[in-house]
């Protein structure tokens, strides 16, 4: 409901019940009832409200989601092409839709932080914190060697942000592709996606600087391959072995 002063109230639990058992309350439903709306209820809900949870309001949610951005609850709705950010919205709600409820997001929270980073909306998380990395390859906080070379992502423990206050951009709370937390392994440990990667040399394999990530290494090498070219330059002059390991 819209107050005139431009608040919105959110009315009307008659059908929410309380999961753990209270003598001082009572379910308002009982098995086999089916109440409710129907074209924004979840398959669970439909066949059975006794085995319903949070997730099955994930579900709703995503259909009144749906109807606030295309005037339609049906996913299909979202093909339009004048939606901002409709493929990445579509993808969010066609999760939050999912007919099992363990595909969906098994948490607001975690929806909520899925909407930020493709919206762009600042929220600021009060709930469920998680493991966070940002993927940034020139982020001041990243792992950097003490002569500047690039030795792996910033990870931050217990993160509620969805960008990254060193460098600004977006963290990764789960894997892309099956939703695992993030893990200090490029690779996911569920399903082998690769996360992130440190760049190497493509001659040298050596660990790189930022100059040396602007410029590519593929047909010069990076800077350690020069100072290594110079250093063999001088001692081949000199009669001696360029091939001594210093």
């Amino acid at each position: 409901m819209i107050h005139s002063s431009g608040h919105c109230f959110l009315i009307d639990f008659s059908i929410g019940f309380k999961q753990d058992p209270n003598p001082r309350m009572t379910r308002a439903t009982r098995t086999g009832d089916h109440l409710g709306s129907y074209l924004y209820m979840s398959p669970e809900q439909s066949k059975n409200m006794k085995d319903v949870d949070g997730r099955s309001d994930i579900f709703s949610f995503s259909k009144v989601l749906g109807k606030l951005l295309t005037g339609k609850p049906e996913i299909e709705s979202l093909n339009n092409e004048t939606i901002k950010h409709g493929d990445h919205l579509k993808a969010i709600i066609g999760k939050g839709l999912s007919f099992s409820p363990d595909d969906r997001y098994q948490s607001a929270d975690e929806f909520k932080r899925e909407l930020t980073q493709v919206t762009n909306t600042v929220v600021s998380y009060r709930n469920d914190p998680a493991r966070a990395v940002c993927i940034n390859k020139k982020c001041p906080s990243a792992h950097w060697t003490p002569n500047g070379y690039y030795r792996g992502p910033y990870f931050i423990e217990e993160s509620s942000n969805a960008y990254c206050t060193s460098c600004g951009h977006k963290l990764i709370y789960q894997c892309s592709n099956c939703g695992a937390p993030i893990a200090d392994t490029p690779f996911c440990g569920g399903c082998g996606t690769q996360q992130f990667f440190v760049p190497e040399c493509k001659q040298c394999e050596s660990l790189l600087t930022k100059a040396d990530m602007d410029k590519g290494t593929e047909l010069n090498g990076c800077q350690k391959c020069k100072r290594k070219k110079e250093q063999n330059s001088v001692f081949t002059s000199f009669g001696e072995n360029d091939e001594i390991p210093f």
